[in-house]
């Protein structure tokens, strides 16, 4: 429990060193005395598993953090060991990782956000980088949301699955200046959902961007790109974007701008608001039907096929 002796606002709490027991679950909540703010509690040492091999994540069931409601959990400790190489986030509070793990193992490891919000406030916070095989597998229910919001772009750090409708992807900064690009792997459904991709209040100008190098859907996809209150625009590209097992079309709305980087094989592009680049040919998908509901289409010079 985060708590006061006397009623009051939340308050900050340092630890050091986080150490689990094998398949360990640490809940975080608010105590009764609390009345106001978010109560943060931050370890700032090197996490470690007890009793088992930090060099080796396969002998370990995954760590999970229950953080409750108007509570965040920072791990700030740089991460030498893939002791958390598995991690769950559950709890409709904020697990935020603010320091290096490049330790992480991506050939066995993976992040499952099942609820609240996952913020990423290091580079690297899920390992130093990788494509394909090398990428950190991360699983997004509904409702959920994954931010980046170190001041250094990410770059090829994740391959991102959801697994249910509505969850959220947002691109903010540490401190206040222009959008970043995160450069991700790939980017999967596992049937109809709805993604939402906003800027943070700390960009404040230029485009708060993510950039998947390619796509598989599962199910229609509605992409709802909002810009935010602040400044700055939020932009996602999308590279060649397959469906799988069946006929789907993408949706996209809000304000923001989708960039279809590749040729797509969906059946069908539904533009309700914002701007839609085609910046490749065959971007439209493979039945090449468009259909205006609202917003703006534009071709790239790079696609001089269609149109």
């Amino acid at each position: 429990f985060l708590g006061r002796a006397t009623y009051g606002a939340a308050l900050a709490s340092t630890f050091g060193a986080l150490t689990f027991n094998d398949g360990y679950t640490l809940t975080v909540t608010m105590y009764a005395n609390v009345t106001s703010g978010t109560a943060v509690a931050t370890f700032s040492g090197l996490p470690q598993l007890g009793g088992k091999d930090n060099t080796n994540i396969s002998s370990y069931r995954q760590p999970t953090f229950n953080v409750g409601a108007d509570v965040e959990v920072n791990l700030s400790g740089a991460m030498s060991t893939t002791v958390f190489s598995l991690l769950r986030k559950q709890g409709a509070g904020t697990l935020a990782i603010s320091g290096a793990n490049t330790a992480w193992d991506p050939t066995n490891g993976y992040v499952s956000l099942d609820t609240g919000t996952l913020d990423l406030r290091h580079h690297q916070a899920l390992g130093d980088g990788g494509t394909g095989a090398n990428s950190i597998a991360v699983f997004m229910a509904g409702g959920t949301t994954l931010r980046y919001s170190a001041d250094t772009a990410t770059v090829n750090n994740a391959d991102i699955t959801l697994r249910g409708t509505g969850a959220t992807l947002g691109a903010d900064r540490a401190t206040a200046g222009a959008g970043l690009t995160n450069v991700l792997d790939v980017f999967r459904s596992e049937g109809a959902f709805t993604l939402n991709v906003t800027g943070g209040s700390n960009v404040t100008s230029g485009t708060a961007r993510f950039n998947f190098t390619s796509g598989q859907l599962l199910g229609d996809t509605t992409l709802n790109v909002v810009n935010p209150a602040t400044a700055g625009e939020p932009v996602l590209a999308l590279g060649a974007t397959n469906q799988l097992g069946g006929e789907f079309a993408v949706t996209k709305t809000g304000s923001g701008t989708l960039l279809l980087t590749g040729a797509n094989t969906f059946t069908g592009l539904v533009l309700s608001g914002g701007a839609t680049e085609l910046s490749a040919a065959g971007a439209e998908g493979y039945a090449g039907l468009v259909t205006l509901a609202g917003g703006t289409l534009r071709f790239s010079s790079a696609n001089t096929a269609d149109g």
